[in-house]
């Protein structure tokens, strides 16, 4: 049984917008062959914009950001779901 539990609610422990930068260059080599030419920054900011600084359930922010990536097939958003689940840092 856990005797403590740590929120880190104001990116003091964490830097998420760097982790999801770092998780967006992930992203853009493991769903190339869904891209159009982007960068990682527009992933990036689609992402951050999507995310909410993690207050959106997954699912919403998937479903977000299928809108805002220049994306040439849409993967389903249980994969991306389960991508960001097992890669994001």
């Amino acid at each position: 049984m856990p005797q403590a539990i740590l929120f880190d609610l104001d990116e003091t422990l964490t830097d998420r917008t760097q982790s999801i930068v770092h998780y967006a260059e992930r992203f853009q080599g493991d769903f190339a062959d869904h891209l159009a030419s982007t960068t990682v920054s527009t992933i990036a900011a689609a992402l951050l914009t999507a995310d909410v600084r993690g207050y959106r359930p997954h699912e919403e922010i998937w479903r977000d950001c299928a809108g805002r990536l220049p994306l040439r097939t849409v993967p389903a958003v249980s994969r991306l779901r389960k991508h960001w689940d097992t890669c994001f840092p």
